[in-house]
C-alpha cells in the first residue's frame, strides 16, 4: 500500500464525471448514460402490462385464497434445490453484471444466505402459523380472543443491484412463506441477475404465485404506484422518501430497508489488529458494495497510525494482487467508479491522506483499489455521502464520549460496529446509540442470523425482515373475539338497563 498526494484521478481514472448522488440512488433511479448497464428494450414492461398483472394476481388471490401451507413448502424447497442446482449460472450471471465478481463472495452471499433464509423457514413454518390464543377480560368470559395470520395478499418487492440475487430471492421467500403473491422489480444495473430471477422463480414458484417485471426508472415509478397490499423496498433513502410517497396514495404500507454511514467505533483497549482485519473482511467484502459495510472508522486518536498500517498488513495478506484477483470485486459500473473516485480526490483536495493497495500497480480498468483515509475534513463529501466502496475513512477521537456524540449527531445508521472486551462499556454504547443492527466485535456477522430480525431505523430505513420478523412482515395478525352462548355481556349492552346492570358497570369500574 502506498500513501499518495498526486491526485486520486490519476491513480485510477481519466476525466471522470463529477457525480454528485449517493451510490444506492443509482438503483432503480436517475437517467440512463452509455456508462451504465440498462434492460433490453424488449424485455421492459409497461405500466400497463404491470397493473394488468397486478390485478391477475390479485383475482388469483381472491378466488384461490391464501398459498396452502403445503404448496407454500413445496414451492420454498423446489426454489432451494434449483438455487444449488443453478449455483454456477448464478456466479457467472452476477458476475457479468459486475464486469467481475468474487465467485466466493457470490456463493456465500447470494446463494448460502438465501438457501439459509428457506431451510430456517421451513424448519418455523408451522410454529410461525399457529393461531395465537390471547387472554379475554374477565368482563367477557367465557369468551376467546386470538389472532389469526392471514396474507397480506399481493405484495410488490423492489430489489437492489449490489446483491441482485439474494435481496431479491429473500423477501420472497418471507412473502410466499406467509402465503402471498409477489410482484417483483429487480435492478435495471444487473439485467442478466434479472433474467435469472424470472427464469428460476418462474420454473420454481410459478406465473400465479410470483411475476418479475424489468425496466428502468420510469418502471420503477410506476411499479411503485401499483396499490399493493404491501410494498418492500430495498435502497437509498432519497428514493425510499419518494416510493414512500407514491405508496401513501393508495395507503399502501411499507417497509423501506435503506442505508446510511455505518460506523465501526474501536476502544482503546481493543486490540487494533483484530479490529483492523475484522473491519478489513467487512468493509471491501463486494468492494465495499455493501450497505451495511462498515462506512467509517472512529479510531483512538493515539492509534491512527497503527491501525492504519494494521490495514496495510492485512490487505496485504488478503489481496496480493487486485486486476484479476477472483477474491476482489469490481464495480458495478463506470458512472459508480468515477464517483469513488471522485470523493477520493474531493477528500485529497480538503488534505486528507491516501493510502492506496495496489501491490502491482495494476491498471484496474473496472475495479477500484481499496482506500483508507485519515487527517480528512469533515465537510468533505466522503464524510457525508454513504461510500458504497472500497474507501474507508479514519477518524480520530479522544475520549469514548466524544466517539458516542460523533455517532449521536448524525443520522441514525442501519448498522454499528463497536469493538471492546468491557462488558459494562458494551452496554452504555448500546444504549446510548441508536442503529438498526449492531455487531460486537466483527463485522457483517449481524444480517446473517436467521432469528434476527434485520432493518433499519429513521434514515436508514423503517420496518424489519428475516426471520419470524420477515414473515410478520408480509402477514396481517387478524385478531378475533368468539363470543360464546353463555355470555352474559348482551345484557350489558342492550337498553334498557336494569338497576343490577347498573350496580355492575359501577362494579367492574372499581374492583
Amino acid at each position: 500500500m502506498t500513501t499518495k498526494k498526486s491526485s486520486a484521478h490519476e491513480e485510477e481514472s481519466q476525466n471522470p464525471e463529477n457525480i454528485q448522488e449517493s451510490p444506492a440512488e443509482f438503483d432503480n433511479s436517475g437517467a440512463q448514460d452509455n456508462s451504465v448497464p440498462s434492460v433490453p428494450e424488449s424485455e421492459v414492461d409497461r405500466a400497463d402490462q404491470m397493473l394488468n398483472i397486478f390485478q391477475n394476481l390479485k383475482k388469483i388471490h381472491v378466488s384461490e385464497g391464501e398459498i396452502p401451507k403445503k404448496k407454500r413448502k413445496v414451492l420454498l424447497k423446489k426454489l432451494k434445490k434449483l438455487l444449488i442446482v443453478k449455483r454456477q449460472e448464478v456466479i457467472e450471471v452476477v458476475s457479468k453484471d459486475f464486469r467481475g465478481r468474487s465467485s466466493y463472495e457470490t456463493l456465500a452471499a447470494e446463494v448460502l444466505l438465501t438457501c439459509n433464509t428457506i431451510r430456517h423457514t421451513l424448519r418455523h413454518l408451522d410454529e410461525w402459523m399457529e393461531i395465537q390464543d390471547r387472554e379475554v377480560d374477565l368482563t367477557f368470559w367465557p369468551a376467546k380472543t386470538y389472532l389469526k395470520p392471514q396474507a397480506l395478499g399481493v405484495v410488490g418487492i423492489i430489489s437492489p443491484w449490489n446483491y441482485p440475487i439474494s435481496l431479491a430471492l429473500i423477501p420472497v421467500v418471507q412473502a410466499i412463506s406467509a402465503g402471498n403473491r409477489v410482484m417483483v422489480k429487480p435492478s435495471e444495473f444487473t439485467p442478466h441477475s434479472s433474467k435469472f430471477l424470472k427464469d428460476i422463480l418462474k420454473e420454481a414458484i410459478g406465473d400465479d404465485y410470483v411475476r418479475v417485471v424489468c425496466g428502468g426508472v420510469e418502471v420503477g415509478v410506476e411499479f411503485s404506484k401499483i396499490p399493493f397490499h404491501h410494498l418492500f423496498f430495498t435502497g437509498a433513502p432519497e428514493i425510499g422518501k419518494k416510493i414512500m410517497a407514491a405508496a401513501s396514495e393508495n395507503l399502501t404500507p411499507v417497509t423501506l430497508e435503506l442505508g446510511g454511514k455505518s460506523p465501526a467505533l474501536i476502544h482503546s483497549s481493543f486490540s487494533i489488529s483484530t479490529a483492523a482485519s475484522r473491519i478489513a473482511s467487512g468493509k471491501f467484502l463486494n468492494a465495499g458494495q455493501t450497505c451495511i459495510a462498515p462506512d467509517y472508522v472512529l479510531c483512538p486518536k493515539d492509534k491512527v497510525s497503527e491501525f492504519v498500517e494494521a490495514i496495510k498488513k492485512h490487505l496485504e495478506k488478503m489481496y496480493p494482487s487486485l486486476k484479476d484477483n477472483d477474491d476482489y470485486t469490481s464495480i458495478i459500473h463506470d458512472r459508480h467508479r468515477n464517483r469513488l473516485l471522485d470523493l477520493v480526490s474531493d477528500a485529497q483536495e480538503k488534505g486528507a491522506n491516501v493510502h492506496i493497495h495496489n501491490p502491482k500497480n495494476e491498471d484496474l480498468s473496472n475495479k477500484v483499489a481499496p482506500h483508507v483515509l485519515d487527517n480528512l475534513d469533515l465537510e468533505s463529501r466522503i464524510m457525508k455521502e454513504e461510500i458504497f466502496g472500497p474507501i474507508l475513512p479514519i477518524i480520530p477521537y479522544s475520549s469514548i464520549e466524544e466517539a458516542i456524540s460523533f455517532i449521536q449527531d448524525r443520522p441514525r445508521p442501519l448498522a454499528l460496529y463497536y469493538f471492546d472486551n468491557n462488558k459494562k462499556r458494551i452496554r452504555g454504547v448500546l444504549s446510548q446509540t441508536h442503529a438498526g443492527g449492531v455487531c460486537i466485535n466483527d463485522t457483517l456477522l449481524q444480517v446473517s442470523q436467521d432469528n434476527l430480525p434485520f432493518g433499519g431505523i429513521g434514515n436508514s430505513g423503517m420496518g424489519a425482515y428475516h426471520g419470524k420478523e420477515g414473515f410478520d412482515t408480509f402477514i396481517h395478525h387478524k385478531p378475533v373475539f368468539h363470543q360464546s352462548r353463555l355470555s352474559l355481556v348482551p345484557m350489558l349492552t342492550r337498553p334498557p338497563y336494569p338497576k343490577w346492570v347498573r350496580s355492575l358497570v359501577r362494579f367492574l369500574i372499581g374492583w
